[in-house]
Protein backbone atom coordinates (compact mmCIF):
# COMPACT_ATOMS: atom_id res chain seq x y z
CA UNK A 1 0.00 0.00 0.00
CA UNK A 2 1.34 3.40 -0.99
CA UNK A 3 0.50 5.90 1.75
CA UNK A 4 0.75 9.62 0.99
CA UNK A 5 0.48 12.07 3.88
CA UNK A 6 -0.17 15.81 3.58
CA UNK A 7 0.83 17.49 6.83
CA UNK A 8 2.48 20.82 7.60
CA UNK A 9 3.15 20.47 11.35
CA UNK A 10 6.78 19.43 11.85
CA UNK A 11 6.12 17.75 15.20
CA UNK A 12 3.27 15.68 13.75
CA UNK A 13 5.57 14.62 10.91
CA UNK A 14 8.27 13.67 13.42
CA UNK A 15 5.88 11.42 15.36
CA UNK A 16 4.60 9.86 12.14
CA UNK A 17 8.07 9.19 10.73
CA UNK A 18 9.16 7.69 14.04
CA UNK A 19 6.39 5.08 13.77
CA UNK A 20 6.07 4.43 10.03
CA UNK A 21 8.40 3.87 7.11
CA UNK A 22 7.95 4.70 3.46
CA UNK A 23 5.34 7.47 3.76
CA UNK A 24 5.26 9.80 0.76
CA UNK A 25 5.08 13.37 2.03
CA UNK A 26 3.63 16.70 0.99
CA UNK A 27 3.49 19.56 3.46
CA UNK A 28 1.11 22.28 2.30
CA UNK A 29 -2.23 21.04 1.00
CA UNK A 30 -2.66 24.27 -0.96
CA UNK A 31 0.26 23.29 -3.17
CA UNK A 32 -0.93 19.74 -3.91
CA UNK A 33 -2.86 18.94 -7.10
CA UNK A 34 -4.74 15.83 -8.10
CA UNK A 35 -2.48 15.06 -11.06
CA UNK A 36 0.48 14.97 -8.67
CA UNK A 37 -1.14 12.08 -6.79
CA UNK A 38 -2.40 10.03 -9.74
CA UNK A 39 -5.12 7.41 -9.41
CA UNK A 40 -6.04 7.28 -5.70
CA UNK A 41 -8.14 4.44 -4.22
CA UNK A 42 -8.92 6.00 -0.85
CA UNK A 43 -8.83 9.67 0.13
CA UNK A 44 -9.22 10.78 3.74
CA UNK A 45 -9.17 14.11 5.50
CA UNK A 46 -9.78 15.69 8.87
CA UNK A 47 -9.53 19.37 8.07
CA UNK A 48 -8.80 21.72 11.02
CA UNK A 49 -11.90 22.02 13.16
CA UNK A 50 -11.21 24.81 15.66
CA UNK A 51 -13.61 27.17 13.93
CA UNK A 52 -16.46 24.67 14.05
CA UNK A 53 -16.05 23.24 17.56
CA UNK A 54 -18.64 23.99 20.23
CA UNK A 55 -15.74 24.43 22.65
CA UNK A 56 -14.15 27.12 20.47
CA UNK A 57 -15.27 30.53 19.30
CA UNK A 58 -17.39 28.98 16.51
CA UNK A 59 -16.12 31.32 13.83
CA UNK A 60 -16.74 28.51 11.35
CA UNK A 61 -15.76 29.51 7.82
CA UNK A 62 -14.52 32.89 9.05
CA UNK A 63 -11.72 31.01 10.83
CA UNK A 64 -8.73 30.69 8.44
CA UNK A 65 -8.06 27.16 9.71
CA UNK A 66 -11.56 25.98 8.84
CA UNK A 67 -11.31 27.50 5.36
CA UNK A 68 -8.87 24.67 4.66
CA UNK A 69 -11.96 22.48 4.37
CA UNK A 70 -12.39 23.89 0.88
CA UNK A 71 -8.86 22.74 0.02
CA UNK A 72 -9.97 19.23 0.95
CA UNK A 73 -13.03 19.62 -1.31
CA UNK A 74 -10.91 20.92 -4.18
CA UNK A 75 -8.54 17.97 -3.93
CA UNK A 76 -11.46 15.55 -3.52
CA UNK A 77 -13.02 16.76 -6.77
CA UNK A 78 -9.73 16.63 -8.63
CA UNK A 79 -9.09 13.05 -7.51
CA UNK A 80 -12.63 11.94 -8.35
CA UNK A 81 -12.14 13.22 -11.90
CA UNK A 82 -9.17 10.86 -12.18
CA UNK A 83 -10.90 7.93 -10.44
CA UNK A 84 -14.70 8.19 -10.13
CA UNK A 85 -14.74 4.96 -8.08
CA UNK A 86 -12.47 6.35 -5.37
CA UNK A 87 -13.77 5.95 -1.80
CA UNK A 88 -13.32 8.85 0.57
CA UNK A 89 -13.93 10.03 4.13
CA UNK A 90 -14.09 13.41 5.85
CA UNK A 91 -14.04 13.76 9.65
CA UNK A 92 -14.94 16.82 11.71
CA UNK A 93 -16.27 17.81 15.10
CA UNK A 94 -19.83 18.03 16.36
CA UNK A 95 -20.91 21.52 15.26
CA UNK A 96 -23.83 23.84 14.71
CA UNK A 97 -26.35 22.47 12.26
CA UNK A 98 -25.92 25.41 9.90
CA UNK A 99 -22.18 24.66 9.55
CA UNK A 100 -22.84 20.94 9.18
CA UNK A 101 -25.37 21.61 6.42
CA UNK A 102 -22.85 23.65 4.43
CA UNK A 103 -20.35 20.79 4.54
CA UNK A 104 -23.07 18.27 3.65
CA UNK A 105 -24.25 20.31 0.66
CA UNK A 106 -20.65 20.74 -0.50
CA UNK A 107 -19.59 17.08 -0.39
CA UNK A 108 -23.01 15.68 -1.35
CA UNK A 109 -23.60 13.11 1.44
CA UNK A 110 -25.06 13.24 4.93
CA UNK A 111 -22.72 12.61 7.87
CA UNK A 112 -22.91 9.81 10.37
CA UNK A 113 -22.32 10.90 13.95
CA UNK A 114 -20.29 8.45 16.02
CA UNK A 115 -19.15 8.64 19.62
CA UNK A 116 -15.83 6.86 20.11
CA UNK A 117 -17.01 5.85 23.58
CA UNK A 118 -18.59 2.81 21.89
CA UNK A 119 -15.15 1.43 21.06
CA UNK A 120 -12.81 3.16 23.50
CA UNK A 121 -12.65 4.70 27.00
CA UNK A 122 -12.99 8.20 25.50
CA UNK A 123 -16.08 10.29 24.91
CA UNK A 124 -15.34 11.75 21.45
CA UNK A 125 -18.26 12.71 19.21
CA UNK A 126 -17.33 13.25 15.58
CA UNK A 127 -19.12 13.61 12.25
CA UNK A 128 -18.04 11.39 9.38
CA UNK A 129 -18.98 12.10 5.78
CA UNK A 130 -18.40 8.81 3.93
CA UNK A 131 -18.73 7.61 0.36
CA UNK A 132 -19.84 4.16 1.59
CA UNK A 133 -22.78 3.08 3.73
CA UNK A 134 -22.21 2.46 7.43
CA UNK A 135 -24.85 0.80 9.61
CA UNK A 136 -24.47 1.90 13.27
CA UNK A 137 -26.54 -1.12 14.36
CA UNK A 138 -23.51 -3.27 13.59
CA UNK A 139 -21.40 -1.44 16.16
CA UNK A 140 -20.65 -3.46 19.30
CA UNK A 141 -19.94 -1.65 22.56
CA UNK A 142 -16.54 -2.78 23.83
CA UNK A 143 -17.37 -1.52 27.36
CA UNK A 144 -13.99 0.03 28.01
CA UNK A 145 -13.51 2.72 30.65
CA UNK A 146 -10.77 4.96 32.02
CA UNK A 147 -9.50 2.40 34.51
CA UNK A 148 -8.72 0.03 31.63
CA UNK A 149 -6.01 2.35 30.31
CA UNK A 150 -4.45 3.63 33.55
CA UNK A 151 -0.77 3.00 34.27
CA UNK A 152 -0.36 1.48 37.74
CA UNK A 153 2.91 3.34 38.38
CA UNK A 154 2.34 6.65 36.68
CA UNK A 155 4.76 9.45 37.62
CA UNK A 156 2.11 12.15 37.21
CA UNK A 157 1.73 14.39 40.27
CA UNK A 158 -1.03 13.36 42.69
CA UNK A 159 -3.16 16.25 43.99
CA UNK A 160 -6.36 16.67 45.99
CA UNK A 161 -9.91 17.52 45.06
CA UNK A 162 -13.22 18.29 46.73
CA UNK A 163 -16.24 16.11 45.97
CA UNK A 164 -19.04 18.31 44.73
CA UNK A 165 -22.16 16.16 44.52
CA UNK A 166 -23.08 12.70 43.29
CA UNK A 167 -21.37 13.43 40.02
CA UNK A 168 -22.76 14.97 36.87
CA UNK A 169 -23.01 12.64 33.90
CA UNK A 170 -22.67 13.72 30.29
CA UNK A 171 -22.06 11.46 27.31
CA UNK A 172 -20.83 8.62 29.54
CA UNK A 173 -18.39 10.81 31.51
CA UNK A 174 -18.93 11.06 35.26
CA UNK A 175 -17.60 14.04 37.17
CA UNK A 176 -16.87 13.42 40.85
CA UNK A 177 -15.33 16.69 42.03
CA UNK A 178 -13.32 19.84 41.47
CA UNK A 179 -9.56 20.25 41.89
CA UNK A 180 -8.60 22.18 45.04
CA UNK A 181 -5.67 24.13 43.61
CA UNK A 182 -6.73 25.07 40.09
CA UNK A 183 -8.13 28.47 39.23
CA UNK A 184 -10.04 29.47 36.14
CA UNK A 185 -13.03 28.12 34.27
CA UNK A 186 -15.09 25.29 35.75
CA UNK A 187 -14.14 22.89 32.97
CA UNK A 188 -10.46 23.05 33.95
CA UNK A 189 -11.22 21.86 37.49
CA UNK A 190 -13.34 18.82 36.67
CA UNK A 191 -12.22 15.49 38.09
CA UNK A 192 -13.61 12.37 36.41
CA UNK A 193 -14.36 8.90 37.71
CA UNK A 194 -12.01 6.15 36.49
CA UNK A 195 -15.05 3.89 36.18
CA UNK A 196 -16.60 5.93 33.35
CA UNK A 197 -15.44 7.43 30.05
CA UNK A 198 -12.72 10.04 29.64
CA UNK A 199 -13.64 13.48 28.31
CA UNK A 200 -12.73 14.29 24.72
CA UNK A 201 -9.01 14.81 24.20
CA UNK A 202 -8.18 18.24 22.81
CA UNK A 203 -4.81 19.78 22.02
CA UNK A 204 -4.25 20.17 25.79
CA UNK A 205 -1.99 23.16 25.28
CA UNK A 206 -1.15 23.84 28.92
CA UNK A 207 -3.30 25.69 31.42
CA UNK A 208 -4.55 22.51 33.12
CA UNK A 209 -6.47 21.38 30.04
CA UNK A 210 -5.40 17.76 30.46
CA UNK A 211 -8.03 15.17 31.46
CA UNK A 212 -8.04 14.59 35.23
CA UNK A 213 -8.88 11.25 36.79
CA UNK A 214 -9.76 10.52 40.40
CA UNK A 215 -7.35 8.22 42.22
CA UNK A 216 -9.66 7.89 45.21
CA UNK A 217 -13.35 8.24 44.51
CA UNK A 218 -15.97 9.30 47.07
CA UNK A 219 -18.80 7.00 47.99
CA UNK A 220 -21.93 9.09 48.32
CA UNK A 221 -24.92 8.52 50.56
CA UNK A 222 -27.96 10.55 51.51
CA UNK A 223 -27.97 12.95 54.46
CA UNK A 224 -30.01 15.70 56.06
CA UNK A 225 -29.49 18.57 58.48
CA UNK A 226 -31.42 18.33 61.75
CA UNK A 227 -31.39 20.39 64.95
CA UNK A 228 -30.53 18.12 67.92
CA UNK A 229 -29.84 18.58 71.64
CA UNK A 230 -26.43 17.05 72.36
CA UNK A 231 -24.57 16.59 75.62
CA UNK A 232 -20.85 17.24 76.07
CA UNK A 233 -20.08 13.83 74.54
CA UNK A 234 -22.15 14.51 71.44
CA UNK A 235 -24.89 12.10 72.54
CA UNK A 236 -28.41 13.05 71.55
CA UNK A 237 -30.47 14.17 74.58
CA UNK A 238 -33.75 15.55 73.26
CA UNK A 239 -35.39 15.43 76.73
CA UNK A 240 -32.83 17.80 78.27
CA UNK A 241 -34.44 21.09 77.31
CA UNK A 242 -31.67 23.14 78.91
CA UNK A 243 -29.33 22.03 76.12
CA UNK A 244 -29.12 24.27 73.07
CA UNK A 245 -30.16 23.00 69.68
CA UNK A 246 -27.16 22.15 67.49
CA UNK A 247 -27.45 21.80 63.68
CA UNK A 248 -26.21 18.33 62.73
CA UNK A 249 -25.54 16.60 59.48
CA UNK A 250 -27.12 13.15 59.89
CA UNK A 251 -25.98 10.32 57.63
CA UNK A 252 -27.90 7.04 57.55
CA UNK A 253 -25.52 5.35 55.14
CA UNK A 254 -28.19 4.81 52.50
CA UNK A 255 -27.41 5.05 48.81
CA UNK A 256 -30.96 6.07 47.97
CA UNK A 257 -32.09 9.67 48.25
CA UNK A 258 -34.19 10.85 51.15
CA UNK A 259 -37.77 11.75 50.29
CA UNK A 260 -37.93 15.09 48.52
CA UNK A 261 -39.56 17.89 50.47
CA UNK A 262 -39.84 21.64 50.08
CA UNK A 263 -37.00 22.00 52.59
CA UNK A 264 -33.64 21.70 50.84
CA UNK A 265 -31.69 20.52 53.86
CA UNK A 266 -33.90 17.40 54.08
CA UNK A 267 -32.18 15.93 51.05
CA UNK A 268 -28.40 16.24 50.88
CA UNK A 269 -25.48 14.11 49.72
CA UNK A 270 -22.29 13.40 51.63
CA UNK A 271 -19.15 11.27 51.55
CA UNK A 272 -19.06 10.92 55.35
CA UNK A 273 -19.70 7.49 56.88
CA UNK A 274 -22.90 6.76 58.74
CA UNK A 275 -23.28 8.92 61.85
CA UNK A 276 -24.18 12.34 63.24
CA UNK A 277 -21.89 15.32 62.61
CA UNK A 278 -22.55 18.53 64.58
CA UNK A 279 -22.13 21.74 62.62
CA UNK A 280 -21.02 24.81 64.54
CA UNK A 281 -22.87 27.47 62.62
CA UNK A 282 -24.76 28.27 59.44
CA UNK A 283 -23.66 31.63 58.08
CA UNK A 284 -25.54 33.83 55.68
CA UNK A 285 -29.15 33.77 54.70
CA UNK A 286 -31.30 30.97 53.34
CA UNK A 287 -28.59 28.36 53.66
CA UNK A 288 -26.63 29.52 50.63
CA UNK A 289 -23.25 30.04 52.30
CA UNK A 290 -20.72 27.58 53.67
CA UNK A 291 -21.46 25.45 56.69
CA UNK A 292 -18.70 26.11 59.24
CA UNK A 293 -17.68 22.92 61.02
CA UNK A 294 -16.93 22.33 64.66
CA UNK A 295 -13.55 20.64 64.35
CA UNK A 296 -13.65 19.37 67.97
CA UNK A 297 -16.80 17.39 67.36
CA UNK A 298 -16.49 16.32 63.73
CA UNK A 299 -13.98 15.08 61.23
CA UNK A 300 -15.64 17.30 58.67
CA UNK A 301 -13.39 19.91 57.08
CA UNK A 302 -15.80 21.57 54.71
CA UNK A 303 -19.45 21.35 53.78
CA UNK A 304 -20.42 22.82 50.45
CA UNK A 305 -23.26 25.27 50.10
CA UNK A 306 -26.49 23.83 48.84
CA UNK A 307 -28.42 25.77 46.21
CA UNK A 308 -31.54 23.78 45.69
CA UNK A 309 -32.93 21.48 43.07
CA UNK A 310 -32.24 22.26 39.42
CA UNK A 311 -29.06 24.21 40.15
CA UNK A 312 -25.84 22.55 41.32
CA UNK A 313 -27.34 19.77 43.41
CA UNK A 314 -27.22 19.08 47.12
CA UNK A 315 -24.51 19.66 49.69
CA UNK A 316 -21.35 17.60 49.45
CA UNK A 317 -19.12 17.19 52.51
CA UNK A 318 -15.37 16.62 52.46
CA UNK A 319 -13.80 14.57 55.21
CA UNK A 320 -10.30 14.82 56.65
CA UNK A 321 -9.21 12.03 54.30
CA UNK A 322 -8.37 13.83 51.02
CA UNK A 323 -9.64 12.61 47.69
CA UNK A 324 -6.85 12.57 45.14
CA UNK A 325 -6.48 12.98 41.39
CA UNK A 326 -3.83 13.21 38.70
CA UNK A 327 -3.81 14.11 35.05
CA UNK A 328 -3.68 11.40 32.42
CA UNK A 329 -0.20 10.74 31.08
CA UNK A 330 0.83 10.89 27.42
CA UNK A 331 0.91 7.08 27.40
CA UNK A 332 -2.64 6.91 28.76
CA UNK A 333 -3.84 9.49 26.21
CA UNK A 334 -2.20 7.37 23.50
CA UNK A 335 -4.25 4.42 24.73
CA UNK A 336 -7.41 6.54 24.63
CA UNK A 337 -6.70 7.20 20.95
CA UNK A 338 -6.07 3.51 20.25
CA UNK A 339 -2.33 3.95 19.72
CA UNK A 340 0.73 2.10 21.10
CA UNK A 341 2.13 3.35 24.40
CA UNK A 342 5.32 4.74 22.89
CA UNK A 343 3.74 6.34 19.84
CA UNK A 344 4.71 9.89 20.85
CA UNK A 345 8.07 9.13 22.42
CA UNK A 346 10.00 11.22 19.88
CA UNK A 347 8.49 14.56 20.99
CA UNK A 348 8.07 16.43 24.29
CA UNK A 349 5.16 15.76 26.61
CA UNK A 350 3.46 19.00 25.64
CA UNK A 351 3.72 18.16 21.94
CA UNK A 352 2.62 14.61 22.62
CA UNK A 353 -0.59 15.83 24.25
CA UNK A 354 -1.21 18.30 21.43
CA UNK A 355 -0.66 15.83 18.60
CA UNK A 356 -2.82 13.18 20.24
CA UNK A 357 -5.67 15.63 20.70
CA UNK A 358 -5.53 16.50 17.01
CA UNK A 359 -5.53 12.87 15.86
CA UNK A 360 -8.15 10.34 14.81
CA UNK A 361 -9.46 7.82 17.33
CA UNK A 362 -8.04 4.69 15.73
CA UNK A 363 -10.61 2.14 16.97
CA UNK A 364 -13.44 4.23 15.53
CA UNK A 365 -11.81 4.59 12.10
CA UNK A 366 -11.12 0.85 12.06
CA UNK A 367 -14.79 0.09 12.73
CA UNK A 368 -15.87 2.40 9.91
CA UNK A 369 -13.39 0.74 7.53
CA UNK A 370 -14.76 -2.69 8.41
CA UNK A 371 -18.00 -1.75 6.65
CA UNK A 372 -16.30 -0.93 3.36
CA UNK A 373 -17.46 -3.08 0.45
CA UNK A 374 -15.39 -6.22 0.16
CA UNK A 375 -12.42 -6.08 -2.19
CA UNK A 376 -12.22 -2.28 -1.97
CA UNK A 377 -8.75 -1.52 -3.39
CA UNK A 378 -6.26 0.15 -1.06
CA UNK A 379 -3.20 0.28 -3.27
CA UNK A 380 -2.91 4.08 -3.18
CA UNK A 381 -4.11 5.98 -0.09
CA UNK A 382 -3.89 9.73 0.44
CA UNK A 383 -4.45 11.42 3.80
CA UNK A 384 -4.89 15.19 3.92
CA UNK A 385 -4.20 16.97 7.22
CA UNK A 386 -2.66 13.66 8.25
CA UNK A 387 -1.41 14.66 11.71
CA UNK A 388 0.45 11.78 13.34
CA UNK A 389 -0.87 9.22 10.82
CA UNK A 390 -3.55 7.64 13.00
CA UNK A 391 -5.25 6.65 9.73
CA UNK A 392 -2.20 4.57 8.83
CA UNK A 393 -2.53 2.66 12.11
CA UNK A 394 -6.23 2.02 11.46
CA UNK A 395 -5.54 0.93 7.87
CA UNK A 396 -2.87 -1.52 9.01
CA UNK A 397 -5.39 -3.01 11.46
CA UNK A 398 -8.01 -3.13 8.71
CA UNK A 399 -5.64 -4.94 6.32
CA UNK A 400 -4.82 -7.51 9.00
CA UNK A 401 -8.52 -7.99 9.74
CA UNK A 402 -9.37 -8.29 6.03
CA UNK A 403 -6.68 -10.95 5.53
CA UNK A 404 -8.12 -12.95 8.43
CA UNK A 405 -11.65 -12.61 7.04
CA UNK A 406 -10.58 -14.01 3.68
Amino acid sequence: MKYTAIEIDKFAVKVSDDNHEGIVRYHDVREVRGEMLGKVDFFCGGSPCQGFSFSGKQLAFDDPRSVLFFEYVRLLNELREINPDMVWMLENVNMKKEFENIITETVGVNPIRVNSSIFSPQNRIRNYWLSWHVNPLLFVDRERYIHHILQPNSEEEIRTYTPRDQGSSSDNCRQVGHADDINGHDILKRIYSPNAKAPTLNTMGGGNRHPKVAMTEPQWSSASIRNRRLDENGVRKDDQMELSLVPCLEVKGQKKSNALTTVQKDNLATTLPQGRYPIADIVGGQGKNLLKPNIQKSSTLLARDYKGFGNQGMTGVRTSDPFTWRRLSVVECSRLQGLPDDYCKSVSKSQGYKQLGNGFQVDTIFELLKQLPKDTPMDNVVSAFDGISCLKVALDQYKEWSDEET
